[in-house]
């Protein structure tokens, strides 16, 4: 019994170790290594072993491997050779009889190689204080090859001079120079970076018209006392941008309103200079304690203006003038009211006479800025006044001067009116003689000369009634022609004599041939006391007595007249005017340009009835259009008197020139009887 129940036992035994005649079952499946790290590239042998309950190990399985995550590490199906993709970490398994078993892989980029150099780009580079400027690194190995997904580290030798930030991006804080460094590895590069001052421009223009003291500017925080009309700089320059420029402080003594004309000013990479500050009124004043009087204006080609007059007191650069016996005075601006020079020229000899005056009547400018003054001058030795010509350079000097008929006793002759034309100067007046050739019809003729601008004598002409005669104003057209406005006191040669004195005009060609003749007005006393060319039209103006325009009703004192004329001597319109009758309203001066004719004078009442006068003679300037209409009607003065004695043109703007006795237009009188004055007006009726 015993012997057989052994038996039984081994053969048990015997068929559980084989199995109990199957396979083993598999209960767990260990992966070897259980955690590997590789590089990018490399491969990993991962291998496998089945064991049973017991922890036996099962052999002849076949394992099949798969991966988490193929795009960091594949694994071949069959043999767990896994294969680095990428950084990251996949994990492998292996798997059997409906088990598995898993090893992670970590997955790693290989090691950058050694940075042997860095390079830093651009390696010098320039900005302005404000500007930024983009670096960029690169590291290279030992055989010159780039070496990617490199980080650097940035700094600046000099943070005062120019930041950086992580990404290379510098900064630049003030002027000076900085290396900017980029560092990776123990190694180092660097660039140059220089910080240039951000560019600035001088900003600045011109004032016009400045009489008074105190006007200040301001642009932005600075600001710019200005003390005299003329060119003007800001101080400090600007950079580039938007400003805008205005008036701080107003002018005083006299007082003035300044106008900045284009306040809105933009520098953009280059200086600014065409600022212009207009102030008002522009009005200018030449005085003495004695007389002064302004009786003659004009410009020459550079925009200047030249007044010229009397004087009975020191007024120029010269010594002390005789007070009784007051000689010519010339001044001239230039285009923003500063006053140039002003000078005084002895003309005439010492007159014991009362209330006889040597003086400029007409004043001319040739292309050269050359300024040619007439007038009538007392000689002593021959007992009366003679006319004169004075030729002054641009710089008010003395050139040359003439005086006609001088040596022939007890003749009086005058000239009233200078035109240039090119190199030949027209001169216009009387002459109670002959002029060379010439016949005197009785008393004063109308007298007119030709001389060249070196004063040379060219030829003359005159032309009268038997009584006194006298040319007043005169102009030239494109072609040389010059015409000429007057008053005849009798019948001219083949005219009727219409009463007392009458205005006449009259063309002459530049041979001194007479090419026409009109003598009209009324049967009172008239005169035509200016005249102006402008193309084929010339217009006379003057005053009437009487009724002398069409269906005008006159009612006494003195009118004003102006008469179109074609240049043919063709009569295109008349018009006669008053403010009311019987007023008095003298026209002294006239200019003309293609908008019409611009009269100035004086006159004792409102000269358009709703200007309210302000003395018995103040200044009036009025405007008729070419086709005869009236225009603007403009009057200024102050209680005492003031005479417009002259205008001229220059593009749209006119001058005035004359006398006042009183203070208006922040001008306070020196004291003497008259002072010399200059207005301004654009030609639309504007006073500047």
């Amino acid at each position: 019994m015993t012997y057989r129940w052994l038996l039984l036992l081994f053969a048990a035994l015997f068929l559980a170790a084989c199995g109990g005649g199957g396979a083993p079952t598999i209960s767990t499946i260990e992966v070897t290594p259980a955690t590997a790290t590789k590089q990018v590239g490399q491969t990993q042998q991962f291998t496998a072993v089945a064991k049973d309950a017991g922890g036996n190990t099962i052999s002849g399985v076949t394992f099949t491997w798969t991966t988490s995550n193929p795009g960091v590490a594949t694994v071949n199906s069959s043999s767990g050779l896994a294969t680095a993709v990428a950084a990251g970490t996949a994990t492998i398994t292996a798997s059997a009889g409906g088990k598995s078993g898993s090893a992670t892989l970590t997955v790693q980029n290989p090691p950058p190689p050694a940075i042997e150099t860095i390079e830093v780009t651009p390696a010098t580079a320039t900005k302005q204080v404000g500007q930024t400027q983009q670096f960029t690194a690169v590291a290279k190995d030992a055989g010159g090859n780039t070496i990617s997904g490199v980080t650097f580290t940035w700094a600046s030798s000099d943070e005062s001079v120019a930041t950086v930030d992580s990404n290379g991006l510098a900064t630049a804080v003030a002027v000076g120079t900085a290396n900017i460094t980029a560092s990776a590895g123990g190694k180092s590069g660097t660039a140059t970076f220089t910080v240039n001052p951000v560019p600035t421009y001088t900003v600045g223009g011109t004032v016009r018209y400045l009489n008074g003291s105190g006007l200040v500017l301001a642009i932005g925080s600075q600001t710019k006392t200005i003390s005299a009309a003329g060119s003007f700089t800001f101080d400090t320059p600007l950079p580039d941008g938007t400003y805008t420029v205005s008036v701080q402080t107003q002018p005083s003594s006299p007082d003035q309103t300044c106008v900045v004309t284009n306040p809105n000013v933009t520098v953009a990479g280059a200086a600014v200079s065409n600022i212009v500050v207009e102030c008002s009124p522009y009005t200018k004043w030449l005085a003495s304690t004695g007389t002064d009087k302004g009786t003659a204006i004009t410009t020459d080609a550079s925009g200047n203006v030249i007044v010229a007059g009397l004087s009975r007191e020191l007024l120029g650069e010269l010594g002390q003038l005789n007070s009784r016996f007051p000689d010519v005075v010339v001044a001239k601006y230039d285009p923003n009211g500063v006053r140039l020079w002003v000078k005084q020229f002895t003309v005439g000899d010492p007159n014991t006479l009362p209330n006889v005056e040597s003086s400029a009547k007409g004043v001319a400018t040739d292309s050269s800025g050359n300024i040619y003054v007439v007038g009538n001058a007392f000689v002593s030795a021959s007992n009366v006044f003679k006319g004169f010509v004075l030729k002054l350079g641009p710089n008010g000097n003395r050139i040359n001067s003439i005086k006609l008929d001088e040596s022939t006793p007890n003749v009086e002759n005058g000239l009233n009116a200078v035109a240039v034309s090119g190199t030949t100067l027209y001169l216009g007046g009387y002459t109670n003689g002959t002029v060379p050739g010439g016949t005197n019809a009785g008393g004063s003729d109308a007298a007119l000369y030709k001389y060249d601008t070196d004063l040379a004598f060219g030829w003359a002409v005159q032309f009268g009634s038997t009584a006194n005669d006298k040319i007043t104003a005169m102009g030239v057209d494109a072609n040389g022609d010059v015409y000429v406005a007057g008053f005849a006191a009798g019948a001219l040669p083949g005219k009727t004599h219409l009463g007392d004195t009458d205005a006449f005009a009259a063309k002459y060609s530049a041979s001194g041939t007479q090419q026409w003749l009109e003598q009209f007005g009324t049967l009172f006393g008239d005169s035509a006391n200016a005249l102006a060319v402008v193309g084929s039209d010339v217009y006379v103006a003057g005053y009437v007595t009487g009724a002398y325009a069409t269906g005008f009703s006159y009612n006494g004192g003195t009118d004003l007249f102006v008469t179109k004329f074609s240049a043919t001597g063709i009569e295109t319109w008349k018009r006669q005017y008053s403010p009311t009758d019987p007023a008095q309203i003298n026209p002294y001066g006239m200019a003309a340009d293609a908008s019409g004719v611009y009269i100035v004078g004086d006159v004792n009442t409102s000269i358009d009835g709703t200007q309210t006068p302000q003395g018995q003679k103040d200044i009036f300037v009025l405007q008729y259009l070419p086709d005869g209409s009236e225009g603007w009607k403009r009057q200024v003065g102050s209680p005492q008197d003031e005479i417009a004695l002259a205008v001229t043109l220059l593009g749209s703007d006119l001058y005035v020139t004359g006398h006042s006795s009183g203070d208006f237009d922040g001008y306070t009188n020196q004291g003497g009887p008259e002072d010399i004055f200059v207005l301004k007006y654009d030609t639309a009726g504007n006073k500047k």
